[in-house]
């Protein structure tokens, strides 16, 4: 778990990945999808694992009032920035190892693990501590990738192996196209819902940037060496229809005990 937490030891990599996803044709953000998605209740216990910096509850709280809701992440670093994000002033922090979670059985009514769930050690540890300490018909909420997601990045880098792209091994470990059997061995029900958007990318160094974040440093090789060549591809289409199109595609599982 090294590389994870030098990954997310702060909130500095997570937020310049998220700022190629500030301009987009959709005007929903992910984040607001997924609260939407997510019904509204009263006066339950709430617990999100790895909540990172926070943003969802923005969008999140108002569906849930007098809920006690504990906010839990690997990183203190990330905690310390929840803790400043706009919805989280009556939430409980917590350092939670998802492997190893420090509560008893169906203590939650709600448990919530959003785009982590593919850096899981022992994927199969982590759900059956999900399901654990889930009541029995309460709620599991995860997101994650489409193996499509962001592949106009990959194509720009010109990458010819998809080990070396890291969405894919990602996706391979817990993506929108493979995750739900194994969902299945834990909870009753799973459903799946497809959220897709189109990034109107206009500056060039936030796709440099986004590359840079990335704990892959051949990336950061490739990206060094195609530089000019990748820039006069994204000029190329910059020049012609006023920014750089990439697509995304995550998705959202609803799933009940």
């Amino acid at each position: 778990m090294r590389d994870l937490n030098k990954q997310y030891g702060t909130s500095k990599n997570l937020e310049t990945r998220i700022s190629i996803y500030e301009k987009a044709l959709n005007p929903e953000s992910l984040q607001s999808w997924v609260a939407r998605k997510i019904p509204a209740r009263s006066g339950i216990k709430i617990l999100e694992l790895g909540c990172g910096n926070g943003l969802l509850w923005k969008d999140l709280a108002p569906s849930f009032t007098g809920c006690e809701i504990t906010l839990s992440d690997m990183s203190k670093g990330m905690l310390d920035k929840a803790r400043q994000a706009e919805g989280t002033k009556n939430c409980r922090f917590e350092v939670i190892d998802y492997h190893d979670i420090p509560y008893g059985d169906e203590k939650f009514d709600t448990v919530i693990s959003n785009h982590n769930l593919y850096h899981a050690s022992d994927l199969p540890k982590v759900l059956s501590e999900i399901s654990r300490v889930l009541k029995k018909g309460g709620d599991f909420f995860a997101t994650t990738n489409s193996s499509s997601h962001l592949l106009r990045l990959k194509d720009l880098l010109g990458l010819e192996k998809e080990e070396y792209w890291p969405n894919s091994n990602l996706t391979d470990r817990f993506g929108a196209e493979n995750a739900s059997p194994l969902l299945a061995e834990y909870f009753d029900k799973v459903d799946l819902s497809y959220y897709e958007n189109e990034l109107m990318v206009e500056d060039f160094s936030l796709i440099m940037n986004y590359f840079f974040s990335l704990q892959a440093p051949n990336i950061h090789e490739i990206a060094r060496a195609r530089k000019e060549e990748m820039e006069e591809v994204f000029q190329e289409e910059y020049q012609r229809t006023g920014y750089f199109s990439i697509s995304t595609r995550a998705c959202l599982f609803s799933c009940i005990k």
